[in-house]
């Protein structure tokens, strides 16, 4: 009579991934898991949970990857308890479940061993913002800033990026009224009227050397979404720089006069994920707005430590 085939590695590696989620999951999700799996009341669950879509969805992968495991050990225990006395019909009728079982956990496991990898690496790049007095957070668009320095063809496209980390790190470390007293802040003004530029409030601002511009604006933030994010991140953050654009004129092919029509392009283009990003970190977080500020901070943690390993020569690792 035929053995089950149980792989033991793959048993491991789930009971793994269910040890590193320990005390994280909402005991209560077991109810609604396959729910939220089937895309039914995602939303409603959201609110319910206090998660945003992807960490729910991570969790309730979670409670499943444990049904899982708690289908395959139940049956090896059965198996066990039964040895010799089970039926061939019924041994095929095992070795079918524990199969269907695997090869869905093996496909869980490709998700949620990347989500860990992603975590650890995450807590590392945390660790480099102990010491940073300020906070560096981005648009979603910033990648068009990227895409134009890397780019350019110029043969400046390397400098460019160092002088871009360096700006950054300057913004990150220094205190913003000892960059303004040296003349390293400057107020933007509008290309047409020549005035001062706000958005919802807050100056527009740019710093840099030469012909390499970073462009920001500083947010405010509630008191209590300070002490929120405190807590969360383990930082006490002072300034929180929102950048919006980077580059170099010279890299890209213009003069400066260009280079800021097209600044303000984007500017104009992006205008309302600028001004929601404002409002997020301007009111007390809500159990809505807190996920997506904190999706914000995690993914900029990444994008700095991104721009900045060219100071470093080598590249964040994936």
């Amino acid at each position: 009579m035929e053995e089950i085939r149980i792989d033991k590695k793959i048993l491991e590696r789930i009971n793994n991934i269910i040890r590193s989620y320990k005390d994280e999951i909402p005991k209560t999700m077991f109810n609604y898991y396959r729910e939220i799996l089937n895309d039914r009341s995602v939303e409603g669950y959201m609110a319910f949970f206090s998660l945003d879509k992807e960490k729910l969805l991570e969790y309730a992968k979670v409670c499943r990857i444990i049904d899982i495991y708690r289908e395959i050990t139940d049956i090896m225990g059965i198996l066990k308890e039964d040895e010799g006395k089970i039926e061939q019909e019924d041994l095929e009728e095992y070795q079918a479940d524990v199969t269907t079982f695997q090869d869905e956990g093996k496909m869980l496991l490709t998700f949620l061993e990347s989500k860990q990898k992603d975590r650890k690496r995450d807590e590392k790049i945390k660790e480099t913002y102990i010491n940073s007095p300020n906070l560096i957070i981005y648009t979603r668009y910033i990648g068009e800033s990227k895409d134009r320095t890397i780019n350019a063809h110029s043969g400046k496209e390397e400098n460019t990026q160092k002088a871009v980390a360096n700006l950054i790190e300057q913004l990150r470390y220094a205190e913003y009224q000892t960059l303004r007293k040296n003349g390293y802040i400057h107020q933007t003004h509008d290309v047409d009227s020549h005035k001062p530029c706000y958005i919802n409030g807050n100056a527009f601002e740019r710093t840099g050397r030469g012909s390499t511009k970073v462009n920001y604006i500083r947010i405010s933030v509630s008191k209590k979404n300070r002490e929120i994010i405190k807590k969360y991140f383990n930082i006490d953050f002072d300034t929180f720089y929102l950048i919006v654009s980077y580059g170099d004129f010279k890299n890209e092919g213009m003069d400066e006069l260009r280079y800021y029509t097209q600044v303000y392009a984007d500017l104009k283009k992006h205008n309302q994920e600028l001004l929601t990003i404002i409002d997020i970190f301007k009111n007390d977080f809500t159990e809505e707005t807190f996920p997506l500020a904190r999706d914000i901070i995690d993914n900029s943690f990444r994008i700095t430590e991104e721009i900045t390993s060219v100071l470093k020569n080598k590249k964040l690792n994936s």
